[in-house]
């Protein structure tokens, strides 16, 4: 029994040992790993794990290796003064550097794909973020874009001006913008703000002007060279400020023009209307290029005119000594001299013409276009509609006709039996026949909601319309505080540009008005006598106003046009209960008011 156990152990010995020399004989056998056979796939996450960004740059962050359709569900940053997050979509985000440091951002990830496996479906993935100054060369900041005072300032801080070329002020936003004094030589300005106001004392390579709000850009520095293209501007040198050259290009454009310092050219290169005002330091040379036929000039400063083209130039008082030099044979130039001096023309064949003193409501055609109309204190704008009324042969009255004492309402005069009238309300609302056309707009200055107005009144004036009785004589009129206050009995249309108010400021109803006389004369030997007439126009009647306002179908965008007949009043009447003119919603226009829409 013992040996038969030795045998067995002795047989175990004799196979384990044969086995172990069969594997060392087979040292190359491969050996089979059922998990190593496939290759491991690689994790999703953002296209890189560290990211360096600028101050101010963006950039867009994605995934990769996103094999089984994971989508980003949310984005964050720890520290967003340094690297803000935005633009999320199901494959991407993205980042902008706003200070310099470092900081994470991580996404969210979900999946569909693992949910039968029980396997994780969501998982968050992150990104190192260094921001970093933007390094100071020569190609740092070519050009830059701003909307506010503090974004402009920046922008021509030192620092900036050493590599910036090009500045664009870009806003829709109703603002005032200062432009500091200095001197910007190499940077070129353009302007693209149609509800700004802006005062600029910066001299820069150039001023291009594309839109700016119609009411003002005041000019303080000395050298500047600019270029308008707005379709409507109004352009203010101040005293010790001068322009070396003004390019006017916008077609059809309105453009007004305030020197009272200097300005060494102005050149006119489209059709336009150019009104010019002010007290320059010297006369302004002004030259209407070949492309700007048909342009309406019209000014009250001295001026120096060249004319390549046809133009209509009206000179009223103020551009005494002013000269007019016409270069084309084929240009039709129509020189209205209302001025208290002898105006110089010379024309294309070098013959000179001396152009007398003209009376501003003389017969013939005169056309003040909308932009250059003068305000209340200086004068309306008279466009005759016909002949002047002979004094020595008055065209009323005649000694045999009437009877009685009777008519009209009028007094019995001599024996004749003609009669007289004085004039009256009903007299007056003949002649003059007076409307207000209003241009409202709603704006907002630093977000409070402003409402301005301005306006233009209009006068159809024939005074062969008065009822003065049979006696000779006839009627004649004038206004008062302004320019053209001399009396006239010309058939003729005024037109008077009311100053802009704040409707919000508008104490009551006699805040704005133009004032006017009526006055007959009779001129037979039997009875001379004159009697006059005042009145006066109320412009803003706040009482209907607030009503028309409250229409806002009648609204186009932000403005309205509207234009109502109104009363004549007595000047010396008072009382704010005393309406002008009554809300009728058919006198709100539906487009603005055009040259030829304006006339009564």
């Amino acid at each position: 029994m013992h040996h038969a156990k030795r045998v067995k152990k002795s047989f175990g010995k004799r196979l384990l040992a044969a086995s172990l020399a069969v594997l060392m004989a087979c040292p190359a056998l491969p050996v089979v790993r059922p998990e190593a056979a496939k290759a491991a796939k690689p994790y999703v996450s953002l296209r890189t794990a560290f990211k360096t960004l600028k101050v101010g740059q963006k950039n867009k962050m994605t995934l990769k290796n996103n094999t089984i359709g994971w989508k980003i569900t949310k984005v964050a940053t720890n520290d967003r003064t340094i690297a803000m997050v935005y633009g999320k979509t199901a494959s991407g985000f993205m980042i902008k550097g706003k200070s310099a440091g470092r900081t994470t951002v991580r996404a969210k990830l979900k999946t569909d794909a693992r949910k039968k496996s029980n396997q994780h479906s969501v998982k968050t993935v992150r990104c190192r973020v260094n921001v970093i100054q933007p390094q100071e060369d020569a190609q740092q900041v070519t050009e830059a874009e701003v909307s506010t005072q503090a974004e402009l300032e920046k922008a021509l801080s030192a620092a900036n001006l050493v590599s910036l070329k090009k500045l664009t002020i870009r806003t829709k936003d109703a603002a005032k913008l200062t432009i500091p004094a200095g001197t910007y030589s190499g940077v070129a300005l353009m302007v693209d703000a149609p509800a700004c106001d802006i005062e600029n004392g910066g001299v820069f390579q150039s001023i291009t002007i594309q839109a700016i709000k119609p009411d003002t850009w005041v000019e303080k520095a000395v050298g500047n060279v600019m270029n308008v293209l707005a379709s409507a501007a109004r352009i203010i040198v101040n005293q010790g400020a001068r322009l070396e050259k003004l390019a006017l290009s916008g077609k059809d454009a309105k453009i007004k023009l305030e020197v009272n310092g200097k300005i060494d050219e102005v050149s006119v290169s489209a059709k336009l209307e150019l009104s010019i005002s002010g007290k320059p330091e010297a006369p302004i040379n002004t030259t209407i290029e070949a492309s700007a036929a048909g342009t309406v000039l019209v000014s009250e400063a001295p001026v120096n005119i060249t004319a390549h083209a046809s133009v209509d130039i009206t000179l009223n008082k103020g551009a005494e000594n002013s000269t007019v030099d016409i270069r084309s044979k084929d240009a039709q130039v129509k020189v209205n001299n209302y001025t208290n001096s002898t105006i110089t023309v010379k024309k294309a064949d070098g013959t000179v013409e001396k152009k007398g003193i003209q009376i501003n409501t003389s017969s013939g055609s005169y056309y003040r276009p909308s932009v250059s109309t003068p305000s209340v204190s200086t004068g309306p704008a008279i466009t005759p509609t016909g002949p002047s009324i002979d004094v020595t042969d008055p065209p009323f009255g005649d000694s045999g006709i009437g009877g009685g004492g009777i008519g009209g309402g009028g007094f019995p005069g001599g024996g004749s039996g003609n009669y007289y009238n004085a004039p009256s309300f009903a007299s007056c609302r003949n002649v003059f026949q007076p409307e207000v056309q209003i241009t409202v707009t709603r704006s907002a200055i630093e977000g409070n909601p402003v409402t301005t107005m301005s306006a233009v009144l209009v006068c159809d004036i024939k005074p062969e319309k008065a009822n003065i009785g049979t006696y000779p004589g006839y009627a004649q009129y004038w206004f008062t505080g302004v320019e053209y206050s001399e009396a006239t009995s010309h058939a003729a249309v005024a037109r008077i540009d009311v100053p802009e108010v704040v409707f919000e400021d508008i104490s009551g109803s006699y805040s704005t008005t133009v004032k006017a006389w009526l006055q007959f004369v009779y001129t037979s030997e039997e009875f001379k006598e004159k009697f006059d007439y005042p009145i006066q126009f109320v412009i803003y009647d706040k009482q209907a106003l607030e009503q028309f306002l409250s229409c806002e179908e009648g609204w186009i965008g932000n403005q309205m046009y509207i234009k109502v007949p109104i009363s004549v009043l007595y000047e010396d009447e008072r009382g704010e209960d005393l309406g002008s003119y009554e809300f009728d919603p058919s006198c709100i226009c539906k487009a603005p008011f055009t040259d030829e829409s304006e006339g009564l």
